[in-house]
């Protein structure tokens, strides 16, 4: 059996094979031993962490990984379902060219007119081709990839807007600019038109494959708000 040697301070000879064991050197290597031995239910345990027996400490830190690795599951699986959740209703509109269905919409241009009408004959004019020159007369082209939103009416020029972010500046003619925001509604995207005179809100959503808009147009020089409802045949 081999022997644990013990270091002598005063001298430089080390305990070899052949050197006799004193005994201090047999109750070190005693104390050895039972430390070495495996812990039993009648191994008396410490509660604090830094006296416990090296394989119990080796349990409790284990313990503490596996509670570690659980809560950062856990943590990484709401974020995933939180983040699913908020991608969700930009779903709900399929993306696509879109032409107008005449016979089953209202005619939005008649709506501005019965809501112009008490305007004087020298402001109605320009104050009805201000309403109508922003919205789709024929054709809408609409494209949604989780918050973004591009949207296109007849041959305008095309909108990109993040959903919850910071309108955009959309010119469509020296005199008439708009402030364009976007944001989810459900299974629906509702986007808004600030201009200097009006505002605008249209909200559209796919039912089948059918894209309905709702609109309602206020503005100081109106006494009543102008509502519509306008929908759009996919064509691909």
């Amino acid at each position: 059996m081999v022997r644990f040697g013990v270091c002598r301070s005063n001298s430089s000879h080390e305990a070899g094979p052949s050197d006799p064991a004193s005994p201090a050197e047999v109750r070190a290597s005693k104390i050895r031993r039972k430390s070495l031995e495996p812990l039993t239910a009648a191994s008396p345990m410490r509660s604090s962490g830094s006296s416990l027996h090296p394989y119990r400490r080796a349990a409790v830190c284990g313990e503490r990984v596996m509670r570690h690795w659980t809560l950062s599951a856990a943590i990484g699986a709401a974020i995933m379902s939180s983040s699913s959740g908020s991608a969700s209703p930009v779903q709900g509109v399929l993306s696509g060219i879109y032409v107008l269905d005449r016979a089953r919409s209202d005619n939005a241009f008649q709506a501005i007119d019965r809501a112009t009408a008490d305007i004087s004959n020298a402001k109605r004019p320009l104050d009805r081709m201000r309403l109508r020159k922003s919205m789709a007369v024929d054709r809408i082209r609409i494209s949604i990839a989780e918050t973004r939103v591009g949207i296109a009416y007849d041959a305008k020029a095309p909108i990109v807007v993040w959903m919850g972010e910071e309108p955009i500046k959309w010119k469509l003619i020296e005199e008439l600019v708009f402030y364009v925001s976007a944001k989810a509604n459900g299974d629906a995207v509702s986007l808004t038109f600030r201009g200097d005179d009006s505002e605008r809100t249209s909200t559209y959503r796919s039912v089948g494959q059918d894209l309905v808009e709702d609109t309602t147009i206020i503005s100081p020089m109106l006494s009543t708000p102008v509502v519509y409802k306008q929908i759009f045949n996919r064509t691909n």
